[in-house]
């Protein structure tokens, strides 16, 4: 018996949803199109790339599966587009190209499938619903450039690479976009997920029961158009098209049970009332709801106080949870509700000078992205600078400084200097000066909104770490002169033939492109 391997993201993939129309991908319904003599083994994963994919149990159980005359459908596409280093690849760039869209799905996936004698087809991803009606580029999976990441055409990518490696390819994104198109937007909204029985909850990505088994379709009426040996014989059922089947295949989850909101909840184990209001969080947030995530208190106004904290809860539809104080109200009784969000702003102050070629120069100039310790980093906080502030003021200047505001600073942090000179000029600021200074130690963090230690940090002390700077310094400041040197050479270089520059620059570059990191 022949076996059918689907992967790609979440719109192929199952799911086990508590919504009221729940999420399918379209490779839950392929064996609806099948003969009993195809085993469809449907191992797509929500949420992962052609690259995230292969870190997961499901790659190594695709890897070892496969076998002569298998067939492998790949739905890719979603999540290859997303700016993120552990998910993204480029769109452009063929499949000899590192690091590209059709790079990552050769090389780990096709190129394994023909080891193993398993015939590959390739689906282009999904459209987005557009709920106008009117189609963008993201809807239709183009991008632009985002900081270090690329823009592309990832529809566009695919065809390429099966018409470069002769691999039949199913253009699922121009099959949705035309069927969107026909249907209009009051219509497509039923072919896609709801999370609750309001539709303006529709989930715009991904499809319910009736749209994965439209999808389904398409796809194996493709396939079966494409004549593929070994597989297109064997699909069934193409006689009536489910499109014309709403009542039919659109099914709500009998198990659907509407969030109701009821002032007959337990008690919070965690938040206190206040002012006759419950306190809570519920719905599918994280493994655990803790005071470390949520913050619902009364401020010192004695206002209702609701946050998230650390980057940690989720607040969002309904059905995903929702943190709030609650109260039953008379039908017949007047009230107001007022409520003010302050959305955190994070500032990065550079205090001096900040010359030239230095990575504080670079973002005080205006950049999207800059790279630390190798990792791309967005650039997304305010960037202000004191550039008439001196970086080397002595313990008295500095006490001068901090004492010179206005209004006291609710925090001071010494960050700089040895572990015991922070330490002593910290209780220094507090005991002499009034001031709540705190040293933190290494990876410590600190919540500035709430005034509260997140972590404290490693307190224990590198007795090694002067030596190993040293030599890290000294090997640092030969890479610094020999890049002295090429700019030299350069200059040297001046007026010569444009062959040779050419050559002397796709060299340079070379070289950035391999250390660049």
């Amino acid at each position: 018996m022949s076996t059918l391997w689907v992967i790609g993201d979440s719109t192929v993939s199952s799911f086990e949803d508590k919504y009221y129309y729940p999420r399918y991908g379209y490779g839950t319904m392929l064996d609806k199109y099948l003969d009993d003599s195809i085993n469809v083994v449907n191992i797509a994963l929500s949420g992962r790339s052609t690259k995230s994919y292969t870190t997961e149990p499901q790659y190594n159980e695709l890897l070892s599966g496969m076998k002569q005359g298998d067939f492998l459908i790949i739905g890719f596409g979603h999540n290859d587009e997303k700016t993120e280093e552990s998910r993204f690849t480029d769109a452009n760039g063929d499949y000899k190209t590192e690091g590209s869209f059709a790079h990552s799905l050769y090389a780990n996936y096709i190129a394994n499938a023909d080891k193993a004698g398993c015939k590959t087809i390739l689906c282009t991803p999904i459209v987005r619903r557009t709920p106008t009606g009117d189609w963008s580029d993201t809807l239709l999976h183009i991008t632009k450039d985002v900081g270090a990441f690329k823009g592309g055409d990832y529809p566009e990518a695919i065809r390429k690479l099966g018409s470069e490696l002769n691999i039949p390819v199913v253009d699922m994104t121009e099959k949705t976009h035309k069927l969107y198109d026909e249907l209009g937007a009051s219509n497509t909204l039923y072919l896609h997920a709801w999370p609750s029985d309001n539709e303006l909850s529709v989930d715009n990505t991904h499809t319910n029961i009736w749209g994965a088994r439209v999808n389904a379709y398409m796809v194996m009426l493709a396939v079966k158009e494409l004549g593929i040996e070994g597989l297109s014989e064997h699909i069934i059922n193409l006689s009536d098209n489910p499109v014309e089947y709403k009542e039919k295949y659109l099914v709500s989850n009998p198990d659907y049970k509407p969030v109701v909101f009821s002032d007959k909840l337990e008690q919070s184990k965690l938040f206190e009332d206040y002012g006759g209001y419950k306190g809570t969080v519920f719905g599918d947030v994280l493994e655990n709801v803790s005071r470390d995530n949520f913050t619902l208190e009364a401020d010192k106004d004695g206002n209702m106080h609701i946050a998230v904290r650390n980057n940690m809860g989720k607040i969002s539809a309904v059905t995903d949870g929702i943190a709030m104080y609650y109260k039953k109200v008379d039908i017949t009784q007047n009230f107001r509700l007022s409520a003010k969000v302050r959305v955190n702003k994070c500032t990065v102050l550079f205090v001096g000078y900040q010359a030239n070629g230095t990575t504080g120069r670079i973002i005080v100039d205006g950049i999207d992205e800059i790279k630390l310790f190798g990792e791309p980093i967005q650039v997304k906080a305010e960037i202000a600078q004191l550039p008439g502030s001196s970086g080397h003021a002595d313990k008295d200047g500095l006490i001068r400084w901090v004492s010179a505001f206005k209004n006291k600073p609710d925090k001071v942090f010494v960050v700089h200097g040895e572990d015991s000179v922070c330490e002593e000029f910290t209780e220094c600021l507090k005991k002499e000066h009034g001031f709540n200074a705190y040293a933190p130690y290494t990876g410590g963090s600190f919540d500035l909104a709430t005034g509260m230690m997140i972590t404290e940090g490693n307190k224990e002390k590198k007795s090694r770490r002067t030596t190993v700077n040293k030599r890290n310094r000294s090997i640092y400041d030969r890479l610094v002169a020999a890049g002295k040197r090429l700019m030299t050479v350069i200059m040297h270089n001046e007026g010569g033939a444009n062959k040779d520059l050419a050559k002397f620059t796709d060299q340079i570059n070379s070289l950035c492109d391999k250390w660049d990191r």
